[in-house]
């Protein structure tokens, strides 16, 4: 049974336990800041990540990269001069990477080199600029069920978003999907 109230509820203060209800005035007060650098002294419950070391502080107790959830990823857009297919040197990264490609030649991904994570993520989107183009995946990329080939036609005009995983009981990178839309 649902109840219907026809006058605001006022909460008595700011909840003093984790059951406790909590005003929007109270909610927008622990609102993230984003700065450039890292607070001299954050409240407690506040978390900052250093981009260049890939560490985070929660109140400031250092908290390491491995304990932070997958939100983070490296996006870097690229414009295809050559049919060679692009590197992907991982090194120690171990986030999901993002990849978006003006495709203006036929092109691909070479397998990527350096020690990936189990569950490390390679999103890719290719817009086929101005012409149909093909996008290959590496050989060493395996292909999931229902994909039959490494090999992607992009309709001019439009985008191909894909996703290549590593798995690590396969000790493999598997193309997750591949399909292509109108951009």
């Amino acid at each position: 049974m649902a109840r219907q109230y026809f006058t605001p509820i006022v909460l008595p203060g700011d909840p003093t336990v984790s059951t406790h209800a909590s005003t929007k005035g109270y909610v927008d007060a622990r609102a993230p800041v984003y700065a450039s650098s890292a607070p001299a002294s954050p409240p407690v419950g506040a978390i900052w990540v250093d981009s260049q070391s890939t560490s985070a502080e929660v109140a400031s107790a250092p908290v390491s990269a491995a304990q932070l959830p997958r939100a983070l990823a490296v996006v870097t857009a690229v414009t295809t001069s050559s049919t060679t297919p692009l590197s992907i040197a991982l090194g120690s990264f171990t986030g999901p990477i993002g990849l978006s490609i003006t495709a203006n030649h036929d092109t691909g991904i070479a397998a990527p080199t350096g020690t990936p994570d189990n569950f490390q993520v390679i999103r890719i989107e290719a817009l086929a600029n101005s012409a149909q183009r093909t996008f290959t995946f590496a050989s060493a990329c395996r292909l999931s069920t229902g994909l039959t080939s490494r090999t992607v036609t992009i309709p001019a005009g439009e985008v191909m978003k894909a996703s290549v995983e590593w798995s690590a009981l396969a000790g493999a990178w598997v193309i997750t999907a591949a399909t292509v839309s109108a951009a």
